[in-house]
């Protein structure tokens, strides 16, 4: 089979500084590869995500968009949706700062504007998980007691814990967590002053709902971000995201809801760390993703 090359960059999401954030492959074709293929490049390069995207027929603008970890295709993928446009307006494949990415979710609408680049990608609506037994296994798991509230949807459970704290310092069963029935964990907490959550009014075998910890008395955020979060895959071949995009589709209706707020600044407490702006567009079921990347490494594949 003759073999093109094509160009492949490494790029760092959700950041303005090299080797923070998260990293992501992006690999230009003309049309994809075989599933098998493409699988074997994101194994290969290990990142946590690889994107490869293609033109739809002569369009300037709309793009076609496929994800995989190391061992799976992601269903959606915030950081690596970025990294491509990002590669797009770098690379001057794209002019005008917007296009439009074809995907498995649907369409995705992106902009550049002043070096950031929004993402519209549809919010993930979360159940409330009561079951005693759950909490006690992700308690377990996650190495900690102090959980407020555990939520799901097909993918992902969504565990609130107490303090920012415990969300930095978790240091979770790995091994364990790949038995649970789920793609991912992510755990999350307000970035509030700590003494405005009482850890007496949140026994650690209650499950609580949103509406419960608004009632507990938290009153906002007292810094230049709402709330923090971590998220784990070992699944598919990611420990820790070091960014998800993705997760903050989850997030941004959970957390709307707490604090009666759309517009957020969210905190990734990953080693790399990094930030994410986002906007709850409620009426649309829209969450508007918006960070910033840098180019890391410029090189070429053999596809």
């Amino acid at each position: 089979m003759t073999q093109v090359k094509r160009p492949l960059w490494l790029i760092d999401a959700f950041t303005q500084t090299p080797f923070k954030g998260n990293p992501a492959g992006v690999c230009l074709v003309d049309s994809f590869p075989d599933d098998s293929t493409m699988q074997k490049i994101a194994f290969e390069l290990h990142w946590s995500e690889t994107s490869f995207i293609h033109r739809v027929g002569d369009s300037p603008n709309r793009f076609r968009i496929r994800w995989f970890s190391p061992l799976d295709e992601a269903p959606i993928c915030g950081h690596a949706t970025l990294a491509a446009m990002h590669f797009l307006c770098e690379s001057s494949v794209v002019r005008g700062g917007s296009a439009v990415f074809e995907s498995r979710v649907g369409e995705l609408y992106l902009r550049r504007k002043k070096g950031k680049i929004s993402m519209d990608f549809p919010a993930s609506q979360l159940t409330l998980c009561t079951d005693s037994a759950l909490h006690r296994r992700l308690a377990q798991v996650l190495g900690t007691k102090n959980i407020l509230a555990v939520h799901r949807d097909a993918l992902v459970y969504v565990v609130i814990l107490e303090t920012e704290f415990d969300v930095w310092s978790c240091v979770p069963d790995l091994e364990e967590m790949k038995k649970l029935d789920c793609r991912a964990v992510t755990i999350t907490a307000n970035a509030s002053d700590y003494s405005l959550l009482r850890p007496d009014k949140f026994p650690n075998d209650a499950p609580y709902s949103a509406e419960a910890i608004v009632s507990s008395g938290w009153s906002g955020c007292d810094r230049n971000y709402d709330f923090v979060s971590r998220y784990f895959a070992p699944k598919v071949g990611i420990p820790e995201d070091p960014v998800c995009g993705s997760s903050h589709c989850r997030l941004a209706p959970l957390w709307a809801r707490i604090s009666h707020n759309k517009r957020m600044r969210a905190r990734q407490l990953s080693k790399r760390g990094g930030y994410v702006d986002i906007w709850y567009d409620e009426s649309r079921n829209i969450v508007e993703i918006s960070g910033e990347a840098v180019t890391v490494l410029k090189g070429e594949i053999y596809v």
